[in-house]
């Protein structure tokens, strides 16, 4: 990611979309592979689950939980 974040998780510069400056990453991309590898948290989800997690199923109970508890929404 080509974008510098602030402790915070904000954007305080990205050299191709500076309008995104000051946007709150964490909250923009509230989905596991914004904030880690692929493989890493299949790895991770595995070893909290104690066994193998998918993709297919990760990605399942990502959107189920976003049924049951929806994120807040974005200001416009």
């Amino acid at each position: 990611m080509p974008a510098t974040v602030d402790p915070a998780g904000r954007i305080t510069s990205w050299p191709s979309r500076p309008e995104w400056t000051g946007l709150d990453l964490d909250a923009s991309l509230p989905v596991p592979q914004a904030v880690a590898s692929g493989p890493a948290t299949l790895h991770r989800a595995g070893r909290l689950r104690g066994a193998d997690v998918t993709f297919e199923s990760l990605h399942g109970a990502v959107a189920l939980a976003r049924l049951i508890a929806p994120p807040p929404a974005r200001p416009a």
